[in-house]
């Protein structure tokens, strides 16, 4: 795994837990040890990383309420 990724993903840790000031000192100091190439591909990677999981937590919320209503029609109507 590339150090991009790795360092991408303890962003995407940080990102979790809501913890805004840890989140900006961890932005700063990849700042100050990465090239800016490199620091905008991790956080590039970060970023879509965490959006792709996010509308995933979203679209499994939605499909498992759309189940469970489905369930609920179907006991109803039998």
């Amino acid at each position: 795994m590339l150090k991009e990724h790795i360092e991408a993903n303890k962003l995407i840790d940080l990102a979790h837990t809501g913890d805004r000031e840890s989140y900006k000192a961890r932005l700063a100091e990849l700042q100050k040890k990465y090239p800016p190439a490199v620091y905008e591909s991790i956080t590039r990677n970060a970023a879509r990383q965490y959006k792709s999981e996010v509308n995933d937590y979203r679209y499994v919320g939605w499909r498992a309420d759309w189940i469970n209503e489905r369930k609920g029609e179907g006991e109803s109507n039998g």
